[in-house]
């Protein structure tokens, strides 16, 4: 397993500007991104006074709310299957208001400077919580992919949407609708599609989500 380089210790832990010594031997200060999250930068040579990192604070946080253009709000639509349409302040708030909860950090951090201060504050915690308590262990909510879907016989499609269906219902309560009944008649095609899902991202992340509320 990789050391980290920097400090052990969450950098949630500590206020804005407190220095420690990192595993690499380096000084490591604490600092917040445009998104409201402490991270841990290592110390360069060249200090920036108070004002110039206030100001050079200001200009990224305008450049990041200009970075993101309306082709690309237009493919996190369809990739999350989001319908809403308007300005980019409306398509990102739509955005969030129905996929919030599986999208990616990246993808969060994207849209984040166009949605109202407390949807930003909201993301911003939710990210930090993210990063500083990973999830490893998703109790069978998912797992990574073992081998191409199209390759799979339906009997193994089965036992996988089997196991999925027990590992969600046990952890959240939430049926999933994947009855023997509704196995037995669905088709090879439609269990591949319904296994898809299981395996995606979205369902990483939604894995993801309910275990993190328990931290």
């Amino acid at each position: 397993m990789t050391t980290r380089k920097g400090p052990n210790e969450s950098a949630t832990e500590f206020s804005i500007g407190t220095h420690k010594k990192g595993n690499d031997g380096n000084m490591w200060k604490i600092i917040t991104t445009t998104a409201g999250i402490r991270r841990w930068k290592k110390v360069s040579g060249n200090t920036n006074s108070k004002t110039k990192k206030n100001k050079k604070t200001k200009q990224n946080k305008t450049k990041k709310s200009n970075d993101i253009s309306l082709e690309k709000l237009k493919q996190l639509k369809k990739q999350y299957n989001v319908e809403t349409t308007g300005s980019k302040k409306e398509i990102a708030e739509g955005l969030y208001r129905v996929s919030g909860h599986n999208m990616d950090n990246k993808d969060l951090e994207l849209i984040m400077p166009l949605l109202p201060q407390k949807e930003q504050k909201i993301i911003g915690k939710k990210i930090n919580i993210r990063i500083n308590n990973p999830i490893t262990n998703y109790k069978g909510m998912w797992k990574p992919l073992p081998k191409p879907l199209n390759k799979m016989t339906r009997n193994e499609l089965v036992h996988h949407l089997r196991s999925f269906k027990d590992a969600w219902e046990k952890n959240t309560g939430r049926n999933q609708d994947l009855s023997d009944e509704r196995l037995k008649r669905e088709t090879t095609s439609s269990l591949r599609n319904l296994l898809k899902w299981y395996y995606s991202d979205s369902s990483k992340i939604m894995a993801e989500e309910y275990f993190l509320k328990k931290v």
